[in-house]
């Protein structure tokens, strides 16, 4: 496989790679290939060591390794972006970071490639230590290329210029690659899309039947067939039955319409009869779920991760303030917290208002 092949298929995927780390890293971006060569394994494991952290896949119908070695810029970036906090260091919150980030890489790429007629089918992304990199490495030849991403990065409180990563995929053999499409002799057998046999011109002398001897007819004739054709196609088609007309409706004497008048509510209706009591008295065993707030916080999932034994969460209500009283999700009061016999307990300050409840049922 020519060098220059490679190199094609990757600066055509980089706009599909601009696209999926703008969506990540929610900022744009420019990709470009700084550099690539075909090297053999010693090479290869030389330059993917100088990543931070390495990946691995296999992939299955070429029968290939790939490799993407990531620089120590991508961690804190990717961290910042997806977790909402800096990371610097290679740990276990990372390292999951970093093979999720690289999980959605190579499925993008998967995609990409199936939209262009190659379908590839990579096993699952694993990371390998700097020891493991020459164990895993088992093509005779690898392209490698070196792709920097390009934007305004802020790690650590410095702007970085890009980010830079190095690829490594083994060169598949020449019949791995030629069973991915039909041969070229198939593909000129097989007729394009579309194409059609041309029909068979007329000889003259059947367009002289269909115009008359002369080949040509004139204004009068075409007029005289015109007004004659109508009648013979009328003759030789069948007689489709008329549809039947419905008869037509009496009209009847307008209708007057006059307004509707209501007679005035009685007070006494308002009030509530003892047969209505009874009928709320059944829903008094009905058991409603009680439950107390006493602040609220949003945090990024990275600040979680990093939460421990002793770890102390600051809420959005400040001291003194009123807690709120639940009753099967719905607020129905607020009050102070105090303390009965080594429980605790809720002394309700304020009840919410009808309105205000029925406005939170809406």
């Amino acid at each position: 496989m020519e060098i220059a092949i490679l190199e094609k298929g990757i600066q055509d995927y980089l706009p599909a790679m601009e696209g999926f780390l703008k969506n990540i890293l929610l900022k744009k971006v420019k990709a470009e290939m700084a550099a690539s060569q075909l090297t053999d394994p010693p090479m290869a494991i030389d330059a993917l060591k100088t990543g931070t952290l390495v990946i691995h896949v296999k992939e299955s119908v070429l029968d290939t390794d790939f490799f993407i070695a990531f620089d120590e810029n991508w961690i804190p970036q990717l961290s910042m972006a997806m977790l909402g906090v800096e990371e610097q260091d290679v740990n276990e919150i990372s390292r999951d970071l970093m093979k999720e980030f690289s999980s959605q890489l190579v499925g993008n790429i998967q995609v990409w490639m199936s939209e262009i007629g190659i379908d590839i089918q990579p096993n699952e992304v694993e990371l390998i230590k700097s020891g493991q990199i020459a164990n895993a490495v088992g093509d005779k030849e690898y392209f490698m290329a070196q792709i920097d991403v390009a934007g305004k990065f802020l790690i650590d409180g410095d702007e970085q210029p890009q980010l830079a990563m190095i690829v490594a995929v083994g060169v598949p053999a020449d019949d791995k690659i030629a069973a991915l499409s039909p041969a070229e002799e198939e593909m000129e057998e097989e007729e394009p899309v579309g194409s059609s046999v041309e029909p068979e011109m007329m000889a003259d002398t059947d367009i002289d039947d269909l115009f008359g001897e002369e080949g040509d007819v004139s204004a009068e004739d075409f007029s005289e067939e015109a007004e004659e054709a109508p009648v013979e196609k009328q003759a030789e088609a069948p007689k489709k039955e008329a549809p039947k007309k419905e008869p037509a409706k009496k009209k009847g004497p307008p209708v007057a319409g006059k307004p509707v008048e209501f007679g005035e509510l009685d007070d006494k209706l308002s009030q509530t009869s003892p047969s209505e009591t009874r009928n709320l008295d059944i829903l008094k065993d009905v058991e409603l779920d009680i439950s107390v707030e006493l602040g609220r916080k949003s945090v990024p999932l990275g600040e979680i991760l990093h939460y421990m034994r002793g770890s102390v969460i600051e809420l959005d209500k400040l001291a003194g303030e009123p807690i709120e009283v639940y009753a099967n999700g719905k607020k129905i009061a607020e009050g102070e917290v105090v303390v009965i016999d080594e429980n605790f307990g809720v002394r309700i300050t304020n009840l919410v208002s009808t309105r205000e409840r029925i406005e939170s049922l809406r």
